[in-house]
């Protein structure tokens, strides 16, 4: 009896030290994470919103269009290496906006060309519906861009078509997209692995294993929303991705069209160390009515904000002399009861619900998104 409770000791006194290394490591890997998100973040969002206020100067010019998709496409790929670490993130953020699904599918399609001449793949697009409907955008295109390039990376085959069908019903649509390709196909056997996180296929390709898994699940969060597979009956993969958006009434495009941000009028405090970042954040906040005084670091908001008041603040978390936690922190110790909204790079880690934790309303991925910023401070006054 004794040398039994003595193994269990030594056995419990194992599992404790197991859990404590365990725990640490876990720690090191989110402080990594968070690292290495804002890191790559930060850049990919200065030069996403360059692109976009050029795009807006040169509507006609395609190769801008085009690289500004790509630079899109870059942030989804650090949204899918955030969500593949926490499924639950999917639901957040999301915002509904007016889209055209043949659009967006046109879109992913420019924006791999170069990838697919590289694969010598043919795209082609099928079905057409250029019809406005209001849905999460963002997270559509995402998935249409993840099946697509898995489509042409991995199949080995020559061809990849996108094939648009709809049926419409009352004030929605029900939408059906399929993805076939001609190449060598999917065992049976392989199907609901490939469907995990971080799982891949028989492919001499590089990749990550989350595409598909995350799509699956972005799929998932839409209305009536699923991706399946089937095998090709002249060889290959079919993935259908089907969902249900409610159909934009003209009257209120124009509304929205005309609308008026919900910043407009506002003093917002903009806290961002990266210049670009903060230059282009106040350019498009100015743009939309809002006064704008801009600072480096948290200490120098603390100094602003001790001398004027405002309506809102936007700050980065990560910052030299005085990072967002500290500054959020204190701003609620001086009884400050203002929106506080953070902007972080760091989407990976668990930098956002840190910074909620010391007192924000609300954080959001770079770059600033002005259709997230109205949804979040719609949320924080209902609240």
């Amino acid at each position: 009896m004794l040398r039994a409770i003595h193994q269990i000791e030594e056995t419990s006194e194992q599992a404790t030290k197991a859990s404590a290394s365990l725990s640490k490591t876990l720690k090191q890997q989110d402080k990594m994470f968070a690292i290495i998100g804002h890191e790559l973040r930060t850049p990919a969002a200065a030069l996403n919103m360059q692109l976009n206020e050029l795009q807006l100067k040169e509507q006609q010019n395609q190769q801008v269009k085009e690289a500004h998709a790509t630079s899109q496409h870059l942030l989804e790929v650090l949204d899918d290496m955030r969500v593949g670490t926490d499924t639950s993130l999917i639901m957040e953020s999301r915002v509904e906006t007016q889209l055209s699904v043949y659009r967006l599918i046109k879109e992913a399609s420019h924006t791999l060309f170069y990838t697919a001449d590289r694969f010598g793949i043919d795209i082609q697009v099928r079905g057409m519906s250029d019809d406005l409907h209001v849905g999460y955008k963002k997270q559509i295109r995402q998935i249409i861009i993840n099946m697509t390039k898995n489509a042409i990376v991995h199949s080995q085959g020559t061809q990849v078509i996108l094939d648009l069908s709809y049926t419409s019903a009352e004030d929605q649509t029900n939408y059906q997209l399929q993805i076939i390709d001609n190449g060598k196909g999917i065992p049976d056997k392989d199907v609901e692995r490939l469907f995990e996180a971080f799982e891949r296929g028989d492919t001499k390709a590089s990749g990550t294993g989350l595409g598909l898994h995350i799509s699956r699940e972005l799929a998932r969060s839409l209305s009536n929303g699923d991706l399946v597979f089937s095998p090709n009956p002249e060889g290959g993969a079919i993935f259908t991705l089907s969902f249900t958006l409610k159909q934009a009434k003209h009257e209120e495009a124009a509304a929205a069209a005309a609308k008026e941000h919900a910043i407009k009028g506002k003093k917002i405090l903009l806290v961002e160390d990266t210049a670009t970042l903060r230059m282009l954040g106040k350019t498009i906040l100015t743009r939309e009515g809002a006064e704008v005084v801009d600072v480096e670091n948290g200490q120098l908001a603390l100094d602003a904000y001790s001398k004027q008041s405002f309506d809102l603040i936007i700050t980065d978390i990560m910052m030299p002399i005085m990072d967002g936690y500290e500054l959020t922190e204190t701003l609620r110790s001086w009884g400050a009861t203002l929106p506080i909204i953070g902007v972080t790079g760091a989407t990976v880690g668990n930098e956002a619900d840190n910074l909620l934790a010391k007192g924000a309303d609300r954080v959001m991925p770079k770059p600033l998104n002005l259709d997230q910023l109205e949804t979040a401070l719609k949320e924080i006054e209902a609240n």
